[in-house]
């Protein structure tokens, strides 16, 4: 594979490092910007990962030249790209990562391509189990992000098949998120096996071969791994390939947890949660019905000289809101809002040297932090968190999947608060007076006659109960008397007491309404949201005084913001871009509002474009325009170009590289991009080009190998002037030599054959040139000789420098148009084609066998035509011969008596054999026994050449007897359509016969 490169134009500015992995072809290297101190990973996947792989599809006649087989590899290449589109457009669901670009570059050195992809720099889950401990929560929350993110995977309609901890990253906003590729249809399952490259200790045991296909239960097996993992110290119960039995429980698993873990590493498919939207809910379930906290699992050794930090765990403060959607549990269940617990993070072990100069790149060590072993910070000690202080992101993102939309629950009914009317107070009895205190003492006299006061009084009263006792006895004999008869006395009080509290009661109420309606329900019309990245202004439409509502603005982590009503409004600044805000409007004194009084409002992203750059195109006038973007990519970019008298045009694309053609050459240009979707656009967003007549070295060859010196030749396209060209040679072993040269031809000598070189050649003024490559062990073949015999047999032989592959050569051939291609294996330096087709064109290309470049080995070969068969030593002619064809019968040596009329025809199914009947028109030809050649030739509609064949025959009683002649023709075409088939004898045409092939 090609060593990596400081490719342009997505590593302009960029310092890259050693690689820091080499697999099967993929490399990662770290990398950071001029002037800045952010950290990037570059992925570079060669296709292919040796050229091994193209010797390979070469000798085993997959493709049958290095262009065909370069071709099968650019579509691999694409691939890969149409794999990080689909993670891109994921990650804006908040379950994975995306790349922040892509670049497809040709190998320099060997026949592929390079796929660089470039990321920012997170930490993995990997190294979280390595460097430190997970606690309870953390472990229940990471399961929980891993289903999220597969269920937002299989909306989308793809399985994620790749799944481990070290694609797991650590998000800045600390949550586990999905960064590589590893998509696979789901329509295609039941034809798809699993590629090499992802197969690893996290691969389900089913689908450990090539021969297996995928099912819909590979990433749940995944996701039950790596919690595996983490319950288990960091570490997976085995070695190598994943057992086909039952796994222990992990060591620091309580039994319910271990059960759900259990189940998805189920060995056989049908035992496993089915999707992974079922196993989140069986997590959140398990939340619920558990105290699930920042308590680690497991006590990892004690790190020397260093304080652990809370930030460990990126979940260790998040929050579950509306966790009863995930179940579809109706029931109201109160959650608490939970204050964002402020984790500090505490900072890596990680030091960064100030760069001494502007243009000095910033320091790599960064990348030694992901096979150090220093101790990790470790997770926040914070109290109990009860299953409501899960985030609400995690919550949206598992609502999304379709298995949990329900139809949106009416929301309670606001029921006016009781209004308190006054009753009339009941009568209460009397309480006893309190016996009164001791008086003082009377002296006698005085007591005496008081004495007899109270005597009088007490007879007094006697004689008032007297009468009244007489009257009662009155009136109840008079009531005796009348018993039936109506009553005459009516109170008044009885009436008026109970309709005037009848209508005090009703005043209340009324009166209560009115207050409840008009004074204590407040109501607002409308709530109006309008904002860009960084500010939000709340419009109110309502009658309510100003001074009465205040606006709360809470973003996602619970940091609130007030602020008062003025003129019908409130604005908020200092917001974050691509942040999630909630409005509410509150009312203060003895109020109640209603009407929409909440709403959510979304910030656009920011987006900074850290680089706008452009190059020539393929063509004239066309120019390609690539960017580099740190942030929110948009779905589609708009690029707004013009230059002087010409109109302002706008080209809508997608991804981070788009070509304008039909542009002014030698006219400057100025390129604006924008975004069609609301995304908040820093940086570098203009430029200014001016496009160039292109102008490139046409049939560009090494024209002489010899020895230690190489030679290459061009041509200058038509109507071009070119002053100078530049012409550079160069290998991966440190040779690079560059030549300024004014005419079409460059000499570099001290070459070493037994290594390979790039020869590129640009016209000045040019960023684009062509290249020719010579590969190591090269060969240049000359002194090519053919000839063609009287046969018709064309026999060739050449000379060659260089040292030839134990294996041979392979020489290729075509005839005339036909793509087909027929490949001799040679051990020597000649071979012979038997037998020609007479008029035809033969076009070679000698390669050799172990796959190194050769030069010179292409030529062609004119067969002359063929004359007409007239020989008086036969004793015949052409003309005096009548073919007619047939079906071939069952059985050989058959002539025209055991032909029937329907046998004659010159239309024939596909399958079906055909032969040529000849007949004499006369018999007087000689009977001589010697041997000649017959030749039939089949060519399409076209006159392309299709099939032939050729046998030996004795001329008499061999070819011809009794005045006729049999002669079967190759095997038909397959494919319906009209051919002619032609006969010759020795080199001599014959004649020839049309006929169709039509389907069964």
């Amino acid at each position: 594979m090609s060593e990596p490169k400081l490719i342009s134009p997505m590593l302009d500015n960029f310092a890259m490092g050693d690689p820091i992995s080499n697999h099967n072809g993929v490399r990662c290297c770290p990398a950071m910007q001029q002037n800045s101190d952010k950290k990037y990973i570059v992925k570079i996947i060669s296709i292919p990962a040796s050229q091994v792989q193209l010797n390979a599809l070469l000798l085993t006649g997959a493709y049958r030249s290095t262009a065909a087989a370069l071709a099968y590899f650019k579509d691999l290449s694409d691939g890969i790209v149409k794999e990080t589109e689909i993670l891109e457009k994921l990650s804006k669901m908040e379950g994975f990562v995306p790349y922040v670009q892509t670049q497809i570059v040709p190998m320099e050195n060997e026949i592929g391509y390079d796929v660089y992809l470039l990321a920012n720099y997170h930490r993995t889950l990997e190294r979280l189990f390595r460097k430190s401990m997970m606690t309870h929560l953390g472990a229940v929350n990471l399961g929980l992000d891993l289903c999220a993110a597969m269920t937002v995977c299989r909306q989308a309609g793809y399985l994620y098949v790749d799944l481990k901890p070290s694609n797991i990253f650590i998000s800045p906003e600390q949550e586990y998120r999905v960064g590589d590729l590893g998509f696979v249809p789901l329509n295609t399952l039941k034809y798809a096996s699993l590629p090499d490259r992802y197969r690893s200790a996290y691969t389900a045991p089913e689908i450990k071969d090539a021969f297996s296909t995928l099912n819909t239960t590979v990433d749940i097996y995944a996701i039950g791994l790596v919690l595996y993992q983490a319950f288990n110290g960091g570490t997976l119960p085995f070695d190598g390939s994943a057992p086909e039995e039952v796994l222990p429980a992990p060591l620091y698993a309580d039994y319910e947890i271990a059960e759900i873990i259990l189940k998805a590493c189920a060995p056989k498919p049908e035992d496993r949660w089915q999707t992974p939207l079922e196993m989140g809910q069986a997590l959140v379930g398990y939340m619920q019905r558990n105290s699930v906290n920042d308590t680690p699992l497991y006590q990892s050794p004690p790190a020397s000289a260093s304080v652990r930090s809370q930030s460990s765990d990126p979940n260790a403060t998040k929050v579950i809101s509306n966790i009863k959607d995930l179940t579809q549990d109706n029931s109201a269940a109160s959650s608490a809002e939970a204050a964002p617990a402020e984790a500090a993070e505490a900072a890596e072990p990680v030091s960064e040297a100030a760069p001494e100069t502007k243009d000095e790149i910033s320091d790599l060590s960064f990348m030694d932090q992901l096979t150090s072993d220093e101790t990790a910070p470790s997770e926040a000690q914070a109290g109990e968190i009860g299953y409501q202080e899960v985030t609400a992101e995690l919550s949206d993102i598992l609502n999304q999947a379709d298995d949990l939309l329900n139809h949106e629950l009416p929301g309670p009914v606001v029921a006016p608060d009781p209004i308190e009317v006054p009753m009339p107070a009941p009568i209460v009895p009397e309480e006893p007076e309190a016996p009164a205190e001791q008086p003082e003492a009377i002296p006698a006299p005085q007591k005496a006659a008081q004495d007899e006061d109270d005597e009088d009084e007490d007879e007094d009263e006697e004689d008032d109960e007297d009468e009244e006792d007489d009257d009662d006895e009155d009136e109840d004999d008079e009531d005796d008397e009348d018993d039936d008869a109506p009553r005459k006395h009516i109170s008044v009080k009885r009436i008026i007491t109970p309709i005037i509290t009848i209508l005090i009661i009703g005043l209340l109420v009324v009166g209560g309404y009115f207050l409840y309606k008009n004074f204590y329900l407040q109501t607002i019309d409308d709530l109006q949201l309008v904002g860009t990245e960084n500010q939000l202004s709340v419009m109110l439409i309502t009658d309510i005084d100003d001074s009465l509502l205040t606006v709360d603005c809470v973003d996602t982590f619970g940091n609130k913001l007030s602020a008062p009503v003025v003129n019908g409004g409130a604005v908020f600044t200092d917001l974050k871009p691509n942040a999630i805000y909630k409005v509410d409007v509150k009312i203060s004194g003895l109020h109640k509002l209603v009407g929409p009084t909440s709403d959510s409002f979304t910030t656009p992203a920011q987006t900074n474009i850290v680089l706008f750059n452009a190059v020539a195109g393929s063509t004239d006038g066309s120019v390609m325009l690539n960017l580099t973007v740190d942030g929110q990519k948009a779905d589609s970019w708009l690029v707004t170009y013009s230059a002087e008298g010409e109109e302002e045009k706008s080209l809508a694309f997608t991804g981070q590289m788009v070509t304008i053609s039909g542009l002014t050459t030698n006219k400057e240009y100025t390129f604006r991009i924008s975004s069609e979707t609301p995304l908040y656009i820093t940086g570098q967003s203009e430029l200014k080009y001016t496009p160039l007549p292109l102008v490139y070295a046409e049939n560009l060859e090494v024209s002489s190998y010899s020895k230690d010196t190489l030679t290459v030749t061009w041509t200058v396209p038509e109507g071009a002037v070119v002053e100078n060209w530049s012409v550079q040679c160069y290998n991966e072993s440190g040779y690079d030599e560059t030549q300024i040269v004014s005419g079409t031809e460059a000499t570099f000598t001290n070459v070493d054959r037994s290594v390979s070189y790039v020869i590129e050649v640009k016209a000045e003024g040019m960023s684009m040139g062509r290249q020719v490559y010579a590969s190591d062990n090269s060969l240049t073949v000359s002194n090519i000789a053919t000839s063609v015999s009287e046969m018709s047999d064309i026999s060739i032989a050449w000379t060659h420098e260089g040292q030839l592959p134990d294996d041979g050569w392979l020489l290729m051939y075509s005839v005339g148009t036909s793509e087909h291609q027929t490949v001799l294996h040679c051990q020597t330096d000649s071979a012979q084609i038997s037998p020609a087709i007479p008029g035809e064109t033969y076009t070679f290309s000698l390669q050799a066998s172990n796959g190194a470049t050769v030069f010179n080995g292409d030529f062609t070969v004119d067969v002359p035509e063929a004359e007409k068969f007239k020989s008086s030593f036969y004793g015949l002619s052409y003309d005096e011969i009548i073919p007619q064809l047939c079906r071939t019968p069952s059985y050989s040596d058959w002539d025209s008596y055991d032909l029937s009329s329907d046998d004659y025809t010159s239309t024939f199914k596909v399958g079906e054999k055909a032969s040529i009947l000849m007949e004499s028109t006369h018999y007087e030809y000689s009977s001589t026994s010697n041997t000649l050649y017959v030749t039939c030739m089949i060519r399409d509609a076209n006159g392309d050449y299709v099939t032939s064949s050729r046998e030996s025959r004795k001329w008499y009683k061999g070819l011809w007897y009794g005045g006729e002649s049999t002669i079967d023709l190759p095997e038909l075409p397959t494919a319906p359509g009209e051919y002619t088939v032609t006969v010759y004898y020795d080199n001599y045409y014959v004649c020839d016969l049309s006929f169709s092939v039509v389907p069964n």
